[in-house]
């Protein structure tokens, strides 16, 4: 009878540690103990982290399994929270809803990048309003930071180099000009319409081949 009695309230104790006050549902916490009184966190590091973003806005999610009179505080550690120096408040405050068992706040988490950080809920119940009784519930997270986009590279555009300009025809131009002035056609030529200027020339050369050859005729 003593046996099944010792049994009894062993289990009543720790049902009533299981299921008293208050838990993170989101991000997962360490353990699903709703009574730990023990800080800072009173739970073994996990694992597990949940990874997030440095800096991201996130929905922090608890509940309380018996309600009490009281509020709520949220706090960051960049470490795995062995110590209690080492958290600090993201939400000063939540006040307890009489007849409310779900809770839950946006937090803003710090912009740096942790591998073992810590999330901490604080339960102060307030049942005795000249000291508040604290009831601890921890989550492993872990921050990343954004990698940058790398920068792209710029590839240089060769220097164009300035293209020749054919001045072939423009000497030839002027070669033919000089070659006609003999028979006195030079004003005649012009440098607006080039084939007009050689047409010129052409027959200009061809009269003084024939003026040339009817005086050597006479002459003879």
């Amino acid at each position: 009878m003593k046996t099944f009695r010792s049994l009894f309230f062993g289990i009543l104790l720790v049902t009533s540690e299981l299921f008293a006050h208050a838990r993170l549902t989101s991000p997962v916490p360490r353990t699903m103990n709703a009574g730990i009184k023990t800080g800072p966190c009173g739970a073994a590091v996990t694992q597990t982290p949940t990874v997030y973003q440095a800096g991201q806005m996130i929905k922090v999610s608890w509940e309380e399994t018996v309600n009490h009179p009281g509020f709520y505080t949220i706090y960051f550690s960049n470490s795995s929270g062995a110590a209690e120096a080492e958290f600090q408040t993201l939400v000063p405050r939540v006040n307890d809803v009489a007849g409310q068992s779900k809770y839950e706040a946006m937090v803003q988490l710090p912009n740096i990048a942790c591998d073992r950080c810590t999330l901490r809920m604080i339960q102060w119940m307030a049942d005795d309003p000249a000291v508040a009784t604290p009831y601890f519930s921890c989550a492993d997270i872990s921050l990343r930071a954004d990698t940058p986009a790398p920068t792209p590279t710029k590839t240089p555009v060769p220097a164009s180099s300035p293209t020749p300009i054919d001045t072939s025809a423009d000497h030839d131009h002027h070669s033919a000009v000089a070659s006609s002035s003999e028979f006195g056609c030079e004003t005649q030529l012009g440098a607006s319409n080039p084939f007009k200027s050689e047409l010129i020339l052409l027959i200009c050369l061809s009269m003084g081949w024939m003026i040339t050859r009817r005086k050597s005729i006479c002459v003879k």
